[in-house]
């Protein structure tokens, strides 16, 4: 126990000296700000063959989607700089793929991949998702979780890089509670455009929607973040769909679009003129304290004077109903997007430059709080709001 409280207070040193240094600011002021580099990372390489198929390699197809994403980035925006962590069969530790995209001051960092299942006797599990770094502990997460991160055994004094982290321990991922990307909501917002993209044009066709994990190939990032798994090679349909150069090609377009959607939203929301003093200084507070939108609605929101259930004081009000607040996005989601699979009654209420997305509807707080208890586990910054004309009115600790 003693060396993971040494490890909490080794990322605790990291951020503070990351918010010094600037690496969790916004790189540009407020203004005419444009994505000018992509770092696009094909996972494992080398000795790290990453999953393996019947027929296929999980290192061979994520490097030709990889490779197939850059150019169709460079034939749409010659101005971007496409940047890879690995243009051969060539091993890179995790660290080194971070600090690629570090060094280079990128805009932005993919990694791709490709999926597996424990028990390979289950072939039937298959289709195409997108992490975002966060906390997310449910078994079959933890799992892709746990096995990306174990190919840090594969480097030398790896106890040492990584600050003893051990990925076969549960323990070690407390680290990742202190780590929450700055950039989630960018990060978020490009894996939805992913998953729409995917969804329309991928040859694989499940949508398995978006996924927050502690990934060690993301942790150190000082940009926004996505890793993408395009399919799985346990599945022998997808494994034959992503032998094809067809399918591969039709995948590298699918992130190439939603690079471009991306590229095309942040820009425009940063043109000159489009922010007030007041949004921009929020903005800029966030970039330096490490907050996100979801962090910033709930530290500003003032606790409720008791812990007693809000009642009405004439009957003329309209009732207060209750929900789980999950999201804060900049854009625009359907509610029935692939990321709100297994939700009940998700709800979008648009907030100045923001979109505010609730699931469930409770008639007291109490239930309201018991449900946010559950939903925690798979969206962590969730918390309890109070409800009243179809607007949030406040939110509830």
């Amino acid at each position: 126990m003693i060396g993971v409280l040494k490890n909490i207070l080794r990322c605790v040193c990291f951020l503070l000296a990351a918010t010094n240094m600037g690496l969790l600011q916004a790189q540009v002021a407020p203004g005419n700000i444009q994505i000018r580099k992509v770092v696009i990372d094909a996972g494992h390489g080398g000795v790290d063959p990453g999953v393996i198929g019947k027929r296929l390699k999980e290192k061979d197809v994520v490097l030709d989607i990889a490779l197939r994403t850059g150019e169709f980035i460079n034939d749409a925006h010659p101005e971007v700089e496409t940047i890879y962590t690995r243009d051969a069969d060539v091993s890179v530790g995790l660290t080194e793929r971070t600090n690629i995209a570090n060094r280079n001051d990128a805009d932005f960092f993919i990694s791709i991949h490709a999926n597996s299942v424990l028990n390979r006797r289950n072939t039937a599990i298959g289709g195409f998702e997108t992490y975002v770094l966060g906390m997310d502990q449910s078994d079959r997460n933890m799992e892709v979780a746990k096995r990306e991160n174990a190919v840090i055994s594969y480097e030398k004094d790896y106890a040492t890089k990584y600050e003893g982290y051990d990925p076969n321990s549960p323990e070690s991922f407390i680290i990742f509670s202190l780590m929450q990307n700055s950039y989630f909501d960018q990060s978020l917002m490009f894996a939805s455009m992913v998953q729409d993209e995917m969804a329309k044009s991928s040859p694989v066709k499940k949508n398995r929607g978006i996924k927050q994990q502690p990934l060690l190939v993301m942790w150190r990032t000082a940009m926004p973040s996505v890793l993408i798994e395009v399919g799985f090679l346990s599945n022998p349909a997808e494994e034959e769909l992503l032998k094809k150069d067809k399918t591969r090609e039709s995948i590298a377009q699918c992130i190439a679009n939603a690079f471009s959607n991306y590229k095309a939203h942040y820009e425009r929301r940063h043109k000159p003129g489009l922010e007030n003093t007041a949004n921009a200084a929020t903005k800029k507070t966030a970039a330096a304290t490490g907050t996100t939108a979801s962090h910033q609605t709930a530290a500003a929101a003032p606790p409720p004077a008791t812990h007693t259930k809000t009642t009405l004081a004439t009957t003329s009000h309209p009732s207060i109903t209750y929900a789980v607040q999950i999201y804060v996005l900049s854009i625009k989601r359907p509610v029935d997007a692939a990321e709100f699979n297994g939700l009940q009654n998700v709800r979008c209420f648009p907030d100045e430059d923001t979109f505010k997305y609730t699931a469930g509807h409770y008639e007291s707080e109490e239930l309201a709080q018991a449900a946010c208890s559950m939903l925690r586990k798979e969206y962590p910054r969730a918390f309890v709001v109070a409800i009243q004309n179809e607007k949030i009115i406040k939110p509830i600790k």
